[in-house]
Parts: C-alpha cells; sequence; structure tokens
C-alpha cells in the first residue's frame, strides 16, 4: 500500500521551469531604483540575472551610479545575491537575504566602497522586500495544484527548476 502511495505522489509532481530570460522581465519591472542615504545619491539600473547552476540562489547585477557628498558622479558595477523564498499561500517567490557580492566603481576612492556597499545592501533589502520576482499564475491548472507543495529548487542548464508535489511517501 505505502508503495502506491509513493508511486501516486511521485505521478502528481510538476516541475515549473523558469528561464533567465522569463525572471528577468520580472525583475525589470522593478527598476531603476533610486535612493539616498547619508547625502550619497545612488541608482540602480540595467539588472541581468545571472542563474547559478546547483543553488537556490539567484545572483544579479545591475549598473550602479553613486554621487557622494562633494564628489562626482560615478557609475559602474553592482553584483548582488539573495535567497529566492517561496510563499505558498499567495504562490510567490521573493528574493531576501540580498548580499553585495561584488562593486566596480570608477573614480571612487576605495575607501569609500565598503560604505556605499552597505547603503546598497540596506536599500536594496527594503526596496525588494515584499515584490514578487513570479507569481504562479491562478488561471493555470497546473499552478493551482502546485501552489501548496514546493519540494525542490534548482539551478540547472539557466534554467530555474521549481519541483512541486506531494511528498513522497
Amino acid at each position: 500500500m505505502l508503495e502506491n502511495l509513493g508511486q501516486w505522489a511521485s505521478a502528481l509532481s510538476y516541475t515549473l521551469e523558469l528561464s533567465e530570460d522569463m525572471l528577468q522581465d520580472h525583475l525589470e519591472g522593478f527598476f531603476p531604483l533610486h535612493f539616498e542615504k547619508l547625502y550619497t545619491e545612488v541608482t540602480l539600473s540595467n539588472p541581468t540575472i545571472k542563474l547559478r547552476q546547483n543553488s537556490e540562489c539567484i545572483a544579479f547585477s545591475c549598473a550602479i551610479s553613486v554621487q557622494p557628498p562633494g564628489r562626482i558622479r560615478a557609475k559602474g558595477q553592482i553584483m548582488l545575491e539573495g535567497q529566492l523564498r517561496y510563499d505558498s499561500f499567495e504562490g510567490q517567490f521573493f528574493i531576501d537575504d540580498i548580499q553585495v557580492i561584488g562593486l566596480e566603481i570608477a573614480r571612487i576612492p576605495k575607501a569609500l566602497l565598503p560604505g556605499i556597499r552597505h547603503i546598497a545592501q540596506i536599500a536594496l533589502s527594503s526596496l525588494l522586500a515584499g515584490r514578487a520576482i513570479y507569481k504562479l499564475k491562478d488561471n493555470d491548472k497546473k499552478h493551482r495544484l502546485a501552489k501548496s507543495a514546493l519540494r525542490a529548487i534548482r539551478v540547472k542548464n539557466r534554467t530555474l527548476q521549481l519541483q512541486f508535489g506531494a511528498r513522497k511517501f
């Protein structure tokens, strides 16, 4: 009997594949982001998703424009990474625990980079909190069935694979 339950649970599994392009489209809707902290103006634009093989994290880079007090505006790139979180009640995916993993800005003294990194990390965490990067569709039968049963998240071939289904017994 338990063997039949395991087969039944396996038969109800569903894998949703989200390409970098699909995630890119959703993420681009949040940008440009502009914020000011400690008299430093920061603008982030042109995000680019970078899925990493065998990871549950989503990385993305952005163009960054910074104007610290008393300095000219400088431009560069920022690389961020966050943990993917799924809200089964809403059927939505979020990026949590955003970390700055790379920052390059021309014409800014290296001594100012840690402060800019900190400002960007705090601002992005609050600006992206509560903003879903993907939502399961209510009008799709498979999405409705899968909504409450996320089993695994993995990246394979630059595609985010979300495996839904009943737990195996």
